[in-house]
């Protein structure tokens, strides 16, 4: 975080961590914050818990679950994902497509002022999120993505092809041409994922040198080193283990 290219961070979830992802954009046709509010209505409101506050506009609730049967469910209600084990969510302060950052609501964070414990996830959302995962269709690990990859399907798609890379012997710089060309070099304000893992400083300089990345201003990194404080304070908590890094 301290360099001068402009870094995104991700969490990995598992591991005893599994976040339900709320997609809000009413102008295209995502009510996931409607669908909660039903699902809050019959089964009761959700419990504190760490808060993010998407750059997309969404919010992500992170819970204590130690189910690896819960994985990724993308959709398995209206406007409504989940991340657990083999998945990830992207971290504050990392900087959305839009150019609009990711937050941690200020009375819901975890760590420092306004922080809350982590919540366990409620018995009723985890049986929805399991019911609904029953009825969405099987998606294999390896799978190519599609041609165009769809709004709200990006992340998901380059972690996908980014594991099964790796999985292949691809080393930083093949693995980070791979997904800069499936990308067709869109960086400009998107989050690219590299990898999993750590990204070598000359390997991601070349990288960003590859794809014409520019250098991040010093008052700009250190802004987002200020940033980051929170973020890097949930990770000295036993319960985050992977951090993964992004170009924007």
């Amino acid at each position: 975080w301290n360099g001068v290219y402009l870094y995104n961070i991700g969490i990995a979830t598992g591991n005893g961590i599994v976040v339900l992802d709320v997609d809000i954009n009413h102008n295209a046709g995502k009510y996931g914050d409607e669908t909660l509010s039903e699902m809050e209505a019959q089964y009761g409101p959700l419990p504190d818990t760490w808060t993010c506050l998407t750059g997309g506009g969404g919010v992500h609730y992170y819970f204590a679950c130690d189910d690896p049967a819960l994985t990724v469910g993308t959709g398995f209600a209206p406007g409504l994902d989940y991340r657990g084990a083999g998945g990830y969510v992207v971290a504050p302060p990392s900087v959305h497509e839009s150019g609009r950052e990711y937050v941690w609501e200020a009375a819901h964070t975890p760590a420092g002022k306004g922080s809350v414990p982590l919540a366990p996830l409620p018995d009723w959302l985890h049986t929805l999120m399991l019911e609904g995962r029953k009825k969405a269709p099987e998606r294999r690990a390896e799978a190519v993505p599609p041609e165009k990859i769809t709004e709200g399907g990006r992340n998901d798609a380059l972690f996908r092809l980014a594991c099964s890379l790796r999985s292949k012997g691809l080393g930083d710089s093949a693995l980070t041409a791979a997904l800069l060309a499936e990308q067709g070099y869109d960086v400009g304000g998107a989050s690219m994922l590299l990898h999993p893992g750590g990204v070598e400083e000359a390997g991601a300089a070349e990288a960003a040198a590859e794809a014409g990345v520019a250098a991040r201003p010093a008052a700009e990194a250190g802004a987002a080193e200020a940033a980051a404080a929170d973020t890097r304070d949930l990770l000295t908590l036993p319960r985050i283990s992977n951090i993964i890094y992004f170009k924007l």
